[in-house]
């Protein structure tokens, strides 16, 4: 089988995980290649063991030991994945990191949200953690960094909470 079945049928399954759902409908949506292409794909990975396809259902049963190896995707989101590490390397040297919504809104626009979810999440030297707004409780966003850089929480500062100095 082609190689692009074999990624298209990785992102199926990473899109599963992010989005947490496994209708095939939404999950095509979401990853956006031509009809052909999905089905191919849902062949190939449920020949190779990567999910389960009921057909009858629409939904796939993913095998998420498939993921855990950081699955080998298409060369646009292996591309996307080195432009959004650039730019966080970039901003971690300003002791910066960015949101996942200031990244759609102000550095990919255009660029689907599955398809920048998926290329950090492959990524070998990206990761993610949450801060919620001190301001409003309800809000929580996710922050992308570099791994080494994690523990440092820089995306803090763009709450402009100032710390309180110990008494």
């Amino acid at each position: 089988m082609g190689l692009n079945s074999v990624l298209i049928a990785n992102e199926l399954a990473l899109a599963s995980e992010i989005k947490h759902t496994n209708s095939i409908e939404v999950l095509a949506g979401e990853i956006g290649y031509r009809p052909a292409l999905i089905i191919n794909a849902l062949y190939e990975g449920e020949r190779l063991g990567k999910f389960k396809w009921d057909r009858k259902k629409g939904i796939l049963t993913v095998d998420y030991e498939v993921l855990a190896n950081k699955p080998a995707v298409m060369e646009s989101t292996l591309d996307l994945c080195h432009t959004i590490e650039e730019l966080i390397r970039n901003l971690n040297s300003d002791e910066k990191d960015m949101s996942f919504e200031e990244l759609f809104i102000n550095w990919l626009p255009g660029v689907a949200e599955m398809h920048v979810r998926m290329a950090v999440r492959v990524s070998q030297l990206l990761t993610t953690y949450e801060l919620t707004d001190p301001k409003d409780k309800e809000s929580t966003y996710t922050f992308i960094t570099l791994a080494e850089n994690l523990s440092k929480e820089w995306g803090r500062k763009q709450f402009n909470v100032s710390k309180k100095k110990a008494k």
